[in-house]
């Protein structure tokens, strides 16, 4: 299947990928996949468990292949500015409230 990575946090290696045809598949990569971001168009496979339980059983994603980083979607004109985001902001560093 082909997806776009929704959302991804590499310090759990959970996230979640929506496939075309619109559906949310949660994943872990184990920190397989730690460079992993949102807006990354991804191929993957969906397991349903074993034929008998294949109603009951949730869907496991396995097999997660980069085939194109969301970054490179962008226009040449916005890059400058999400690098810039990315400089400036800090995702690990918790906010102290004053």
């Amino acid at each position: 299947m082909l997806g776009y990575v929704f959302v991804f946090r590499p310090m759990t290696g959970a996230g979640t990928i929506v496939a075309e045809s619109g559906r949310a598949y949660p994943f872990e990569s184990g920190g397989a996949h730690a460079n992993l971001q949102g807006g990354d168009l991804v191929h993957f496979q969906v397991d349903f468990g074993a034929p008998s339980t294949q109603l009951t059983a949730a869907p496991v994603v396995s097999r997660i292949e980069l085939v194109q980083k969301g970054s490179e979607q962008l226009a040449v004109g916005h890059r400058s500015l999400v690098k810039e985001l990315y400089r400036t902001v800090q995702m690990e560093t918790p906010v102290a409230h004053c």
